[in-house]
């Protein structure tokens, strides 16, 4: 996947997002993958939103 082709907004979020120890990743690869697809990255942050159920914000605290 090209993750270079994901809004900077949004591969900032995924790389800042909290480590996970137990279960299964929050976010997969695969789940991005439709997204990063997505030329106009717009609709890349609705669909992010969408996935994640964020309103485009992190808890990055």
């Amino acid at each position: 996947m090209n993750l270079c082709n994901l809004a900077p907004d949004l591969q900032e979020e995924l790389l800042f997002q909290k480590p996970y120890f137990n279960g299964r990743a929050p976010i997969t690869e695969r789940q991005i993958r439709p997204i990063a697809a997505e030329p106009n990255w717009e609709k890349q942050r609705r669909r992010f939103k969408k996935l994640t159920g964020s309103a485009g914000r992190s808890d990055r605290d």
